[in-house]
């Protein structure tokens, strides 16, 4: 469970503020859900499951109902939240199959090196869910996934969705990707690419092609950094690539402090963006944070756009 205070304005050039929002925001550290997870042992496999359901906590405080966007992660109605992760998984000494709605590879990877640590303040982003363009799907409802045993630091993971109710329908999707990812002491290294496809009609098909590059580093106990770079093609043309680099640090054994920033370029214009945020840690449950983020858009060098995004609250995990 995850509340708070959460403010959003938006500004145009003319600094004539046309969007102010305010208010309970929920899950602005980490998206509010309720899941059931288990495990069994089978010999020397493990079976397991995985179900976990959004929650408007803000607002209605129902469990949500319906899909979310796969593209974004954001509820396609308020308060539709809907199904988060919905899989079953196979794991032995070859590693692990995982089958049902979960998050992509080059996902997992773009949030394991985003500074702010894939929270859901995503004005002061600059690479994916970002104000410019979202650069990585974020889930996949029908995915087969693989993901390799670690084998010299280096774990794969493999991909593949193929969503149809009627041939090349309505809402179809065809999916393939994947991600390497490679670990050393204080050192991650990772690349992601995957290619989607959907069907908004029988004739009309809009294919994506994405791609995620970053690391991060643990310098000492107290400081670490993260960079990553992502592009994304839209029907074989380029619709945007932004750079974010940032780092975290310890300022005590209970408070984390993390700043970023970056850029990017695309069909949508010139974008720059800088975020930073503080969380406290009660306990191993309870934290309590502030985040805030900015961004601006330029279009042939003149400011269209800049937003602002502040948020502060309480997320207890149980």
């Amino acid at each position: 469970m995850d509340g708070g205070f959460n403010s959003v304005t938006t500004k145009t050039a003319s600094e004539v503020t046309v969007n102010q929002t305010g208010g309970n925001a929920a899950g602005a550290l980490a998206s509010n859900r309720l899941g059931f997870r288990g495990t069994e042992k089978i010999g020397d496999l493990t079976a397991g499951f995985h179900y976990e359901l959004g929650m408007d906590a803000g607002g209605t405080g129902n469990l949500a109902v319906g899909m979310i966007s796969n593209a974004t992660g954001a509820a396609t109605a308020v308060p539709s939240q809907g199904v988060r992760q919905s899989t079953v998984s196979l794991s032995g000494g070859f590693g692990t199959i995982q089958i049902g709605r979960d998050y992509t590879p080059i996902f997992s990877l773009s949030a394991a090196t985003d500074t702010s640590m894939a929270d859901n303040v995503n004005i002061g982003k600059s690479v994916y869910l970002n104000g410019a363009a979202a650069v990585t799907t974020v889930r996949n409802s029908g995915q087969i996934m693989y993901i390799s045993p670690a084998m010299g630091g280096i774990v794969a993971r493999v991909h593949f969705a193929d969503r149809s109710k009627d041939p090349h329908a309505t809402d179809d999707v065809g999916s393939i990707g994947g991600s390497l990812r490679y670990d050393a002491g204080p050192l991650m290294l990772g690349v992601g690419i995957n290619t989607q496809k959907t069907w908004t009609s029988a004739t009309a098909t809009t294919k994506r092609e994405e791609m995620i590059i970053g690391g991060t580093y643990m310098i000492n106990k107290q400081l670490s950094i993260q960079a990553q770079h992502g592009d994304l093609k839209t029907n074989g043309a380029g619709t945007y690539k932004g750079t974010q680099v940032g780092a975290r640090f310890n300022v005590s054994p209970t408070l984390m402090a993390h700043v970023s920033g970056g850029s990017g370029d695309g069909t949508v214009g010139d974008f720059t963006a800088y975020k930073f945020g503080l969380i406290n840690s009660l306990s191993k449950r309870t934290r309590l944070y502030a985040l805030y983020g900015q961004d601006e858009l330029k279009k042939a060098g003149t400011p269209t756009r800049e937003r602002s995004e502040f948020a502060i609250g309480i997320n207890h995990a149980f």
